[in-house]
Formats: C-alpha cells, sequence, structure tokens
C-alpha cells in the first residue's frame, strides 16, 4: 500500500505418504510485514538516509525427512538357528508419527546510508522446533538399532547481521562485506528423558541430549592430570577410602603411573559415571564471513573468509586406539614416560582408563579459513577488437587454501562435531580464461 505499507499471508498444506494415515498433512501458515519508513514524508529531509525498513515475520514450515517405511515398518527373511527360512522384524514401525514442525519468528531493519554506499541488514531470530523426528535407542533385547519418533522440542535464537560498504574512486572500486551470526541452542522439552547418541564403538557414546542443555553436547569425564607414580595414587585412593567408608575403595580403577586423573564432579571422592559432566557443544555460538571485492582497470580481486567459534569437537580419531595396527598421532610422541613427566599425553596403552570419552578428546572447533580468491584480468576491448575477439579475461580462483585453526584433525569442518571416519575438506585451485568472439 502506498508502496510502503507491506503485508504477505501465505497457507500452505503439505502431505506426505513417509506417515501413516491420520498423520499424512500437515499445515504451515506464514505472515510478513514490512514499512519502508525512509518513503515516509518527515523523512525526506534527511538526506543521509537512503533506505530505512522496518520488517517481521511469523510461521511455519515442516519436515518429513524420516525412511520411507519408518512409520510401517520393515520384515527380512533370513535364516534361523536351524537353517530353515524365517521372517523377522528388521525395523520396527512407528504409527504415531507426524510432520515434525518449526515455527519461527524474524523480527529486523535495513538500513542503506550515503546513497547506500553503507548498507546494514540486522535481524533478530527465534525458532521453535516441535516434535523433532529423532532415531531413539532401543533396548538390546528388542534386537534392533534404534526407532524413528517425535520427541522434545529445541529452540535456537540469535541475531543476524549483514554489514557492506561500496564505494569507488576514479578507476578503482571496492567493497567489504561483514556477515555474522549468533546462536543460542537449548532443548526446551523432552519429557525429562535424557538420550545418548555418537556411537564410537566399545559401547561408547559422546553426545547427551536433556532439557535446559545444548542438543547433542559432549558428555564425559573431565581430567586433572596425569598419575605421576605409585605414591600419588595411593593418595588419591586413601581419600576415596576416608570418603566412603571402605579401606578398599580405590578413587580410580585400574590405574598406572602415565594414566589420566578424572575429576570427582559429584563430591562422592571417588570416580563413577556420576562423575561424567557437560564437556562443551558442537554447535557454534558465532558464525561470520567476511568479503572483499576490488577493481581497477582491468584487474579484478575477490577474496571471501569464514569462520566458526564456540563450538567444539570430539577428535575420535585419537580415541579409537584400541588395536595395535592403528596408525598413531604423532602427538603421541610426546605421551608420558618415566623419563617424561611434564606433558599432558598420557601414557601409549590400547583401551582401557585413557580412552573414556573426556575433554582429553574434546577440542575447540574454532577456525577462520579462506574460502574462496580470484583474481583476475580483462584485456582492453579495443585491443581486443583488432584480433577479432569480443572479450578476454584470465582469472585464478582457489577454495579452501587455508585454514587457521588449532584443532588436530584432518578438517575443523564437521557437522555434529564428531570427527570419526570424516574425509578431509579438498582444496583447489584453478587457472583459466574466458573467450568470447
Amino acid at each position: 500500500y502506498l508502496k510502503r505499507y507491506m503485508l504477505t499471508a501465505t497457507f500452505r498444506e503439505d502431505g506426505s505418504s513417509r506417515f501413516a494415515k491420520g498423520n499424512q498433512w500437515g499445515f504451515f501458515p506464514g505472515l510478513s510485514v514490512g514499512w519502508v519508513m525512509s518513503d515516509e514524508p518527515f523523512m525526506q529531509n534527511i538526506g543521509f538516509i537512503s533506505n530505512l525498513k522496518w520488517r517481521g515475520s511469523y510461521g511455519q514450515t515442516g519436515n518429513n525427512s524420516i525412511g520411507y517405511y519408518d512409520a510401517l515398518g520393515l520384515y527380512a527373511i533370513t535364516t534361523s538357528y536351524d537353517q530353515s527360512a524365517a521372517t523377522v522384524s528388521s525395523a520396527m514401525p512407528n504409527k504415531a508419527l507426524e510432520w515434525e514442525t518449526s515455527t519461527q519468528l524474524d523480527l529486523g531493519f535495513d538500513l542503506g546510508l550515503f546513497n547506500n554506499r553503507f548498507s546494514l541488514e540486522f535481524d533478530y531470530y527465534r525458532r521453535d522446533t516441535k516434535e523433532m523426528l529423532v532415531n531413539v535407542d532401543v533396548p538390546a533385547s528388542v534386537g534392533l538399532a534404534s526407532v524413528e519418533t517425535n520427541v522434545g522440542s529445541v529452540r535456537n535464537s540469535g541475531l543476524d547481521f549483514t554489514v557492506k560498504w561500496e564505494d569507488s574512486f576514479k578507476d578503482f572500486r571496492y567493497g567489504i562485506r561483514l556477515t555474522g551470526t549468533t546462536i543460542k541452542n537449548e532443548v526446551t522439552n523432552l519429557g525429562g528423558k535424557r538420550i545418548t547418541s555418537g556411537d564410537i564403538g566399545s559401547g561408547k557414546s559422546v553426545h547427551m541430549t536433556e532439557e535446559g542443555m545444548p542438543i547433542k553436547y559432549f558428555y564425559g569425564y573431565k581430567t586433572i592430570g596425569i598419575f605421576q607414580s605409585n605414591e600419588e595414587i595411593e593418595q588419591y585412593n586413601a581419600m576415596a577410602a576416608a570418603a566412603s567408608g571402605d579401606a578398599k575403595k580405590k578413587y580410580q580403577a585400574n590405574v598406572a603411573p602415565g594414566d589420566l586423573i578424572y575429576a570427582d564432579t559429584d563430591g562422592n571422592g571417588y570416580i563413577t559415571a556420576e562423575d561424567r559432566t557437560d564437556l562443551g557443544s558442537p554447535t557454534p555460538k558465532f558464525i561470520g564471513g567476511l568479503g572483499i571485492t576490488a577493481a581497477w582497470k582491468g584487474f579484478d580481486l575477490s577474496i571471501d573468509l569464514q569462520g566458526n567459534f564456540g563450538n567444539k569437537i570430539y577428535n575420535a580419531k585419537q580415541a579409537e586406539r584400541n588395536a595395535g595396527v592403528d596408525n598413531w598421532d604423532r602427538s603421541f610422541l610426546d605421551r608420558w614416560t618415566e623419563n617424561n613427566r611434564n606433558t599432558s599425553i598420557p601414557r601409549m596403552t590400547f583401551e582401557g582408563n585413557n580412552y573414556f570419552v573426556s575433554d582429553r578428546y574434546v577440542e575447540s572447533g574454532n577456525y577462520v579459513k579462506l574460502q574462496t580468491v580470484e583474481l583476475g584480468y580483462t584485456f582492453p576491448k579495443n585491443l581486443m577488437q583488432k584480433v577479432h575477439i569480443q572479450n578476454l579475461r584470465l582469472y585464478f580462483s582457489g577454495n579452501n587454501l587455508l585454514y587457521f585453526t588449532n584443532y588436530n584433525g584432518f578438517t575443523p569442518e564437521i557437522l555434529g562435531g564428531l570427527d570419526r571416519d570424516i574425509y578431509p575438506i579438498t582444496a583447489t585451485c584453478r587457472f583459466g580464461l574466458n573467450l568470447t568472439f
């Protein structure tokens, strides 16, 4: 209305045969409003403001990302103990499965200054996802690994911004773009349950999901050092015996000098499974990017950097040293020995105490990478026309050329934060030309 006031309403109904009858349809409405404040008569005398728009939106989307037969279950033909054919359940049915629904609120504004040489887009977002579609483990006695189910709710909220400056000076043009998103992730409802996930073998899981915490946070023991001698081990055992009233109580079972010491977080005087605690979240707290473009006469340059900050990675390749055929990381060259006690690397063992899920294997996932870079040169048109060429441009471009990170793995770009069987990101370089006759 009057090119200043905007209203959009949508009503969407989606159907999916992946759900059982009665749950196949989902209804997802949406509403957005906008006000171009800079076009109001009272703003016309403010010359440096080129654009000012306020906007908001509220709507729902659905997710049906489950297997084709998760609602119905599957059966398989196999061989029984007497070698006769048998039909067995291979996947549990769940006819109660329904659409996962995400409800998102966005409030923000767009600002342009100085003939839009400077621009700012700023948003607050809040996304509530309910009836999450999750694979949940079932008791081993069932004989099946997991079942797809709707469970719980999670909230993601934060700020999102894009700042740009573009200008020119004679033959030189340039632009700078800064983007950023903050993320707060919290499980708001799980029916009081605690769900483990992130299997790394040997019955060990690294993730925990529960109400009031980030989804799939790392859950394990905190380390407070390395046992340096049998005398130190006995000192800890004496404290455990005094705290428990049991003269035979050990602070930590099956340890020797060079083994990790775990923190007694529950304060009972000795180590149990209850001492496992929050070791950090794989969800980054901030995702940002920086883009730079420049052009001068025939030359052009573009650079994009991208980074994640505030997330953790569980380095499972360090933790899975359970057989002598494994390739050991070179950091083990600095492991604890009788002659090398000033180290944070425990003695070399196969499985056991030093390979429990702990912060020994949780590392910072912070990184900044040179995502793309491209440098080109376009030859002058008047020169090219002499040889009947309309356009000729030579260029070099590269992707994922540099990483700045302290993570001790192939790559810090790991969805979900569990570094297990992860193939490293490929770096590419290209030289080429664009030729038009």
